[in-house]
C-alpha cells in the first residue's frame, strides 16, 4: 500500500509542475493568458482531489484500469515537466514551440496520472469520476494542440 501512496503523491507533484507550468505560459504569453490560467486551474483541481483522497481506498478497491502507472513512469513525467519550466525561465521560446512541449507534456501526463475522487461514493460513482478526470486530462492535450493549429494557421 505505501507504494501505492508514493505514486499518488507523486502524481500530486505532476499535476502542481502542470498548474506551475500553466501559470508561467500565462505570464509569457498574456495573450492567451485566460487558456493557460484554465488549465491551470484544472491542474490544481486534479491535486486537490488527489490529495483529499490519498489512501482512503485500499489498493485492492482501485480497479487495475485507473492504478497509477509505475512510480519510475510518473517519475519521467515530473523531470519532463520541470524540464520545461527550466526551458521557460531561460529560453525565449515561441508561442509555437511552448505549445509543442505542453502537448507532448500531456501526453505524457496523462499516460501518467492517476486521478481518484474519494467521496463517501459507491465504488460505481468513484470509476465515472475516475473516468472524467482522465478525459479531462487527455482533453488538456487536444485543448492545447487546437491553441498550436489556431496559431500556426494565424497571419503573424
Amino acid at each position: 500500500m505505501e507504494e501505492l501512496g508514493e505514486r499518488i503523491r507523486a502524481c500530486v507533484m505532476v499535476e502542481l509542475l502542470a498548474a506551475d507550468i500553466y501559470e508561467k505560459m500565462a505570464e509569457l504569453f498574456p495573450e492567451k493568458r485566460a487558456f493557460f490560467m484554465q488549465l491551470n486551474t484544472e491542474e490544481k483541481n486534479h491535486a486537490a482531489l488527489l490529495t483529499a483522497g490519498k489512501g482512503l481506498l485500499r489498493k485492492e478497491d482501485i480497479p487495475d484500469f485507473v492504478a497509477p502507472d509505475s512510480l519510475s513512469e510518473i517519475k519521467e513525467a515530473i523531470d519532463f515537466a520541470r524540464g520545461i519550466r527550466l526551458r521557460l525561465d531561460s529560453e525565449d521560446l515561441p508561442l509555437e514551440r511552448a505549445i509543442e512541449l505542453l502537448i507532448e507534456f500531456e501526453n505524457t501526463a496523462a499516460e501518467s496520472n492517476f486521478h481518484e475522487v474519494f467521496d463517501d461514493k459507491s465504488e460505481w460513482e468513484i470509476i465515472q469520476k475516475l473516468g472524467r478526470l482522465r478525459v479531462e486530462s487527455v482533453n488538456h492535450a487536444d485543448r492545447i494542440r487546437l491553441l498550436l493549429q489556431k496559431e500556426s494557421s494565424s497571419p503573424e
